[in-house]
């Protein structure tokens, strides 16, 4: 017995229609699934550039940061800078008279920290701008009059005189607080035709010292 299977156009036509219709279902789902790996590229791509920005921002501070140190090493070390000097004239007895105005070097180190005082030139030089304190006692034992000059580079601070009447030992003393740049100068300095004495019992000292920063 032969059985026949009878298909009708109607039927074939819906078939085609569903089929069509699933191809283009799967079509859409390609067309989706390509565009969402695309986005998800672009997603990827503009979060690795953010990174790389962010890198990059961290290395250029990372470079500026040596000059800041740098710059904040210099402040510290002014800001704590420590000075003071104390000398002694001479183991060598008389000093003077001379002819002029004449730069006194106290020969004798006793303290000089942050080597302000140059022996060699009798001068103070400021490291940093400031108030600095200066004091000091002259000796002298002949009759007559002694004293000496406290200057400002070429300025003149104070004269203290003292008249020796009686021949032993006679002296002066005295202290100022000065305004000072710094490589600006400070010293004492002998009048023309008068004298000092010192020895090693350091009768004639010279001393500073660095009081605040400017």
């Amino acid at each position: 017995m032969r059985i026949v299977t009878c298909v009708c156009a109607s039927d074939l036509e819906g078939g085609v229609a569903l089929g069509l219709r699933q191809l283009h279902l799967l079509s859409s789902g390609l067309s989706s699934h390509t565009l969402d790996l695309h986005i998800s590229k672009d997603e990827r791509l503009n979060s690795t550039e953010g990174a790389l920005q962010r890198l990059q921002e961290q290395a250029q501070g990372l470079k500026k940061t040596p000059t800041i140190t740098s710059n904040s090493v210099h402040l510290v070390n002014e800001k704590t800078a420590k000075v003071a000097f104390s000398v002694g004239l001479t183991d060598s007895g008389a000093v003077g008279p001379f002819d002029s105005e004449t730069i006194l070097k106290f020969s004798k180190i006793l303290t000089n920290e942050g080597s302000a005082y140059d022996p060699s030139t009798g001068l103070f030089l400021a490291p940093v701008q400031g108030l600095y304190f200066f004091s000091f006692c002259v000796v002298d034992f002949l009759k007559g009059y002694m004293g000496v000059f406290l200057h400002h580079n070429d300025r003149p601070i104070s004269f203290s005189l003292a008249l020796n009447s009686h021949g032993g030992y006679g002296g002066t003393c005295n202290s100022a607080i000065i305004r000072l740049n710094a490589g600006d100068s400070a010293s004492l300095r002998l009048p023309a035709s008068y004298r000092l004495y010192d020895d090693q019992r350091n009768f004639s000292l010279f001393s500073g010292f660095l009081l605040c920063n400017l």
